[in-house]
């Protein structure tokens, strides 16, 4: 019995020590956004929402998928890739509300949290879209919500259009759940030069 109990404490130390860790890391890489993005930060408020596009280099959604899990020739292929879109950490900021967006209900509406959270984790990715002035339109190539595991609240989104340069491009984003209208956010022309 007492051995249970110290393999049960060295087992929560080491739970502990890990959290502390990734707490430590996710903070350090906030401390240090102007490293993290490149280019300029679009932002757009509606009432209580603030929608924040944030670019970020092919290197940069490298180590955000990867880390150093891969040998280096996969890393060039990969990364080479990469260099054919244009990706974003693409952020959703309830004032006065610190959980998960999926937990978010509107005053006087309340919304199944299963569906949200599917729509979160997956359909979101079909109302993301780069339009310009003539009509074109490019859909939302690669995309997934960040997961912190419940550390650190977290409504932020990986998201990446296959194309090389910003133009004259709107992100365009439509929420069946926020009811905010749709969400149109100017892209800065200089990212990724």
């Amino acid at each position: 019995m007492v051995r249970i109990i110290k393999i049960a404490g060295v087992l929560i130390l080491l739970g502990l020590v890990l959290v502390g860790s990734f707490c430590s890391l996710r903070l350090a890489g906030e401390r240090s956004n102007e490293k993290e993005f490149v280019g300029n930060v679009s932002q757009k408020e509606i009432g209580e929402f603030t929608f924040s596009l944030k670019p970020i280099s092919s290197e940069k959604m490298f180590i955000i998928n990867y880390g150093d899990t891969l040998s280096n020739d996969t890393r060039e292929t990969v990364l080479k890739e990469y260099d054919e879109f244009l990706c974003y950490v693409f952020e959703i900021d309830i004032k006065g509300f610190d959980g998960s967006i999926s937990e978010y209900d509107i005053l006087g509406k309340s919304s199944d949290y299963e569906k949200k959270n599917k729509y979160y984790l997956f359909d979101m990715q079909r109302d993301i879209k780069l339009t310009n002035a003539k009509g074109g339109e490019i859909p939302c190539s690669i995309f997934f919500q960040e997961q912190l595991n419940h550390i650190i609240s977290s409504n932020r989104f990986i998201i990446g259009f296959r194309c090389r340069h910003a133009g004259d491009m709107i992100l365009e984003y439509d929420n069946p759940y926020l009811n905010c209208g749709k969400v149109n956010i100017a892209l800065d022309n200089k990212i990724n030069t």
